[in-house]
């Protein structure tokens, strides 16, 4: 699966491991339904902790990153052999 990333943050380049994204690597290593759980794991996991930590608007951000994320993945699900259309981004 190769998609591009444009909600790669830029300014976290603790994510970025050379010239490929540690989300790259996983979309190389795992199945799309591998990639659906792994983003609702993520919309889960800040959603439970978002008033709790102190950085609301951080985690509010990225909850509709690993929601888009989500509806990515299942769109190549639904759809593997068509582009994503860049209304996802």
């Amino acid at each position: 699966m190769k998609i591009l990333h444009p909600l790669i943050n830029p300014k976290s380049s603790h994510y970025d491991n050379g010239s490929i994204t540690t989300i790259e690597k996983m979309e190389q290593r795992l199945s799309v339904t591998e990639m659906i759980g792994y983003a609702k794991g993520n919309v889960l996991k800040y959603e439970e902790r978002k008033e709790l930590k102190g950085q609301l608007d951080s985690d509010i951000e990225k909850i509709k990153t690993y929601k888009n994320y989500l509806e990515v993945y299942r769109f190549i699900e639904f759809m593997p052999n068509k582009i994503v259309p860049q209304t996802y981004f």
